[in-house]
């Protein structure tokens, strides 16, 4: 047998004892800074603008979160319960955001 616990031998202690956030690339199609800076862009936004255009998000998820789903949404049209379930959240949540969510410039696919 192999000295060393299960997860030093497979080499993955370091990376789990560290906490770092994960990638969420292949979620979202954004690197976690890129997802940080659209954070910052609509909470600026939202800084600026008008009560009735203000971007809301359910408290639940709050502003990283909801940025993170409707991304995952977007990309890859995932099942909304799939999406609740990673999420910590309902089907309804997401679903409501979901919707919400195509109607916020910040994270709207760009049309021509």
């Amino acid at each position: 047998m192999a000295d060393g616990s299960f997860l030093e031998r497979i080499g993955s202690l370091h990376s789990i004892l560290r906490n770092e956030p994960t990638n969420m690339y292949h979620t979202t199609g954004f690197m976690r800074d890129q997802v940080d800076e659209l954070c910052a862009q609509v909470r600026a936004a939202n800084e600026v603008a008008a009560e009735s255009e203000k971007v809301t998000w359910p408290p639940i998820l709050g502003l990283f979160k909801a940025v993170v789903v409707t991304l995952a949404y977007l990309r890859r049209h995932r099942v909304q319960a799939d999406i609740g379930e990673a999420s910590g959240v309902s089907q309804s949540t997401i679903s409501r955001h979901a919707a919400a969510g195509q109607h916020t410039p910040a994270v709207r696919p760009h049309r021509r």
